[in-house]
């Protein structure tokens, strides 16, 4: 059970311990394209409500320094989760200018603790586009897009 197994590692301090089990999980097939696949099991539940933000930090953070060489990979990740909360708030009306738009997107980036890993407001309008299938009129008054 994948969730399971994340249970554990999100209770290892040992990157090479975590790395196994996470392994184990992809059936031993490391890969950027099975390592995005493994995280979206916490994202979505974070997504569904049924575990809190933290969860997916922690889980992130740990598979990233179980998996240090696929930075670049946990570094889109990053920015497409960062891209569908933001979008999301613009959607739920908890976003209302670009000020607020700019805080949430640093507040995560500090969160998930990627340096400049904030997505472009072009990578958040078409994620709320293609996603969340949010009106162009609603994201003009918080994202900087022309289209």
């Amino acid at each position: 059970n994948v969730e399971n197994a994340f249970e554990k590692v999100l209770n290892m301090d040992n990157p090479t311990e975590a790395r196994k089990i996470i392994e184990s999980i992809l059936g031993g097939e490391v890969s950027s394209k099975n390592i995005v696949k493994v995280l979206r099991v916490p994202f979505t539940l974070v997504l569904l409500g049924f575990k809190p933000e933290e969860y997916f930090v922690e889980i992130l953070r740990k598979t990233r320094e179980a998996f240090s060489e696929y930075e670049d990979t946990f570094k889109n990740y990053a920015k497409f989760y960062i891209a569908y909360r933001v979008a999301s708030a613009i959607v739920k009306g908890e976003v209302k200018s670009r000020v607020e738009k700019e805080a949430l997107k640093k507040a995560l980036v500090v969160k998930l603790g990627l340096g400049k890993a904030a997505p472009s407001d072009r990578y958040i309008f078409d994620i709320a586009r293609e996603v969340l299938r949010v009106p162009v009129n609603v994201l003009k008054k918080t994202l900087r897009v022309s289209t």
